[in-house]
C-alpha cells in the first residue's frame, strides 16, 4: 500500500524518532508533533495547547510531563522582578534534549577547528 505526501505550504521536517518510540504514548507524540510545528518564539501555555485541542487540562498535563520525563522537553520558570514566577519557559527538541546539546558541541567543536561559525 503507497504512503502518500503531500508537500505542499507549511510542510515542516523533523525526526521521525520520537513518532516510532513504543514507550511515548500516542498522545505525547501528537502534541509534540503539534509543538514543534509552531513558530520558534512561540509562549506555550497548558491552557493555550488545551484550546488548540480537544483533550482536557489533565491530559495535556500528562502528555508534557511524559515528554519531560523522556527528555524532549524541558520547562524553566523565570522570576520577574518581585520574585514571582512570570511564566514557563518550554524547550521542545525532536529528539531528547541531551542528545541536540550533544550534537550542538560536537559541531561547535569540529567547526571551530575549521573556522566556521555555528
Amino acid at each position: 500500500m503507497p504512503i502518500l505526501k503531500a508537500k505542499r505550504k507549511g510542510y515542516v521536517s523533523m525526526d521521525r524518532e520520537f513518532l516510532i518510540r513504543k514507550d511515548l504514548s500516542l498522545k505525547a507524540k501528537g502534541l509534540l508533533a503539534h509543538m514543534l510545528t509552531l513558530p520558534d518564539n512561540w509562549r506555550f501555555t497548558i491552557d493555550g495547547l488545551v484550546h488548540c485541542h480537544k483533550e482536557s487540562k489533565t491530559a495535556v498535563s500528562a502528555a508534557l510531563k511524559e515528554l519531560e520525563q523522556l527528555g524532549y522537553m524541558r520547562r524553566r520558570y523565570p522570576r520577574n522582578a518581585h520574585g514571582r514566577i512570570d511564566h514557563a519557559e518550554y524547550t521542545v527538541c525532536d529528539i531528547p534534549l541531551h542528545e541536540y546539546e550533544t550534537l550542538v558541541v560536537y559541531w561547535s567543536d569540529n567547526n571551530a577547528q575549521k573556522g566556521e561559525d555555528l
